[in-house]
């Protein structure tokens, strides 16, 4: 149960994140700037695979079992789909900008689902 929690939350915060610095309330508070540098195919691609995995773990919640693997594969696929996305080069955080960008940030969290689906799959117990 906690698995599937924790994968529904980074799966939530993967589908919010080409917005995430475009929080105008945020970056007036914090005199940061705004960018959107996560557009076109990319956005709509990473708020699909955000809300499927999303909708995954509620089902597995729902079904009372854990599986890991799907979030490997989103991970994986964000991972590798935003490395070409970005000239092929690793996304480096920008400066004043909140999270170092929505780039920076996409590919920083579905690092951790591709982790988190690791540790789901294959270091937590079946539940009973």
């Amino acid at each position: 149960m906690a698995a599937n929690i924790m994968l529904a939350l980074i799966s939530l915060i993967l589908t919010v994140s080409p917005y995430i610095s475009r929080l105008t309330f945020v970056n007036q508070q914090f005199h940061l700037h705004s960018v959107g540098n996560i557009k076109g195919g990319f956005e709509i691609f990473i708020l699909v695979v955000g809300g499927i995995g999303f909708v995954l773990a509620l089902y597995n919640m729902f079904l009372g079992k854990k599986s890991g693997s799907p979030y490997m594969v989103i991970g994986a696929l964000v991972l590798v789909i935003g490395f070409f996305y970005n000239e092929e080069a690793i996304p480096m955080p920008l400066r004043n900008t909140l999270f170092g960008g929505e780039l920076f940030f996409a590919f920083v969290v579905s690092f951790a689902l591709a982790v988190a689906g690791l540790v789901a799959e294959w270091l937590m117990q079946e539940p009973r």
